[in-house]
């Protein structure tokens, strides 16, 4: 099951962004405000949150990548996401960029391979929604962070992240339990549920509460069994930062985006 790499194979995006970092939307949160809740409340037309994950890979070789990413919110949850790989010497440059919206995305960097007049690929994908995950956790749905935290191991002080006090909860989830409660999870699974060795698999979790209610870090592990003998084990580190950020991803123009019978002999 080639799911876990698929998400890193898509890793990424910078565009044009016009954000205030003096600029923050009111989090209408309190101490007693649940954090699905306190999720809800940042779903407003123009602002979002900034979130950077350290990814590795344990097999026989180990491997790591970085990511930043913007998210955009509208009143339903996420409308656009900005994705970029960091640069590193050690993978092809320039580093790829994607730029997610409703039914498309734009393809930036080493992967996606323009005419010289152009700057963006861009890919019609009827049906595609935005996206905003750490490792397999959905980031903007407060039932999965609801069905995850009542699930939760052990409760502890948890530090210090984004200038706000945290609480750490720990847990673990099988595949076929996050299949149940997240539509993201259905979706990396082709909306078919996990079945012989996929249904044993389980996901580590740790999520930091903000006394805002705000997810300010998550860390999971996925052990994937590829064979009689082989493990790969995907490790993912976010950290979320910005909550309320005034946010505007702006689409590429037509003009400097190349259309699939442009960029396919490229």
């Amino acid at each position: 099951m080639q799911r876990l790499f698929r998400i890193a194979v898509t890793a990424t995006a910078m565009a044009s962004i016009t954000f205030s970092t003096t600029a923050f939307a009111t989090v209408f949160t309190t101490v007693s405000t649940t954090p699905p809740d306190a999720l809800r409340a940042q779903f407003v037309a123009g602002r979002g949150v900034s979130m950077t994950t350290a990814v590795s890979t344990v097999e026989e070789e180990d491997s790591d990548y970085r990511q930043k990413s913007r998210v955009e919110f509208g009143p339903d949850g996420v409308v656009a996401v900005d994705r970029r790989d960091v640069a590193d010497p050690r993978y092809p440059d320039p580093p790829l960029r994607y730029l997610i919206f409703k039914d498309r995305s734009y393809c930036q960097g080493w992967w996606c391979l323009t005419p010289p007049t152009k700057t963006w690929v861009k890919y019609e994908e009827p049906g595609s929604i935005p996206h905003f995950s750490a490792g397999d956790i959905a980031m903007d749905e407060p039932a999965t962070l609801k069905a995850l935290l009542a699930r939760a191991v052990s409760k502890s002080a948890g530090g210090v992240y984004d200038r706000t006090p945290t609480t750490l909860y720990r847990g673990v989830i099988s595949h076929p339990d996050l299949y149940r409660v997240s539509p993201a999870f259905q979706r990396n699974y082709g909306g078919k549920r996990p079945t012989g060795n996929d249904a044993k698999q389980k996901i580590v979790w740790r999520i930091w509460i903000g006394k805002d209610g705000l997810v300010r870090r998550v860390w999971t592990s996925d052990a994937e069994k590829m064979g009689p003998t082989r493990v790969v084990t995907r490790i993912t580190d976010s950290l979320l930062r910005g909550w309320g950020a005034e946010t505007h991803i702006q689409e590429p123009s037509a003009s400097d985006s190349a259309e699939p019978d442009e960029w396919r002999d490229y």
